[in-house]
């Protein structure tokens, strides 16, 4: 298992030019390149073999943002992503609160929102569930947060509104 490695991009960032950790000599010191300059970044998640930490994260970017699960978060830079732990089998990518410019909050914090775990071989994502301390299937746990979102949003709606 590698050291946790903190490789925090925001998505903005990520979208439009990203970042990469390129080897510096020694494998302790690590140097961004822009992923311009690369030649391709798997974003997909089909049953694919992910082999670069930034090809994790790209993953997980794109997935949150398709299914739109943080349209709470006004710009794309208030989030970024942190690789928790790389083992032979998973990457492990924290999702934090990013209080940098027009984001607002504390910039001294950095709090945690989420956690996946993209398995390297088939690039299938998991999420993290913070209650029975687990990962699970990505779909799965969508879905549930989705019928959170959905009761919440009718106990806003039958709320009286104060005077």
């Amino acid at each position: 298992m590698k050291r946790t490695t903190w490789v925090i991009v925001g998505c903005l960032v990520l979208l439009t030019t990203g970042c990469t950790q390129k080897e510096n000599g020694d494998s302790s010191s690590k140097v961004n390149e822009p992923i311009a300059k690369q030649t391709e970044v798997v974003v997909t998640t089909k049953q694919t073999a992910i082999t670069h930490e930034k090809d994790a994260i790209a993953l997980v970017w794109k997935k949150i943002k398709t299914d739109k699960l943080y349209e709470w978060r006004k710009y794309d830079e208030c989030l970024a992503f942190v690789t928790e732990d790389t083992t032979d089998a998973n990457y492990d990518i924290g999702v934090h609160e990013n209080h940098v410019g027009r984001c607002g909050g504390d910039p001294i914090t950095f709090p945690i929102v989420d956690r996946f775990r993209v398995n390297r071989t088939t690039g299938n994502l998991m999420w993290y569930n913070f209650i029975d301390d687990e990962y699970v299937d990505y779909s799965q746990m969508k879905k549930v947060m989705q019928e959170i979102a959905e009761e919440q949003a009718k106990q806003k709606t039958a709320l009286p509104k104060s005077e």
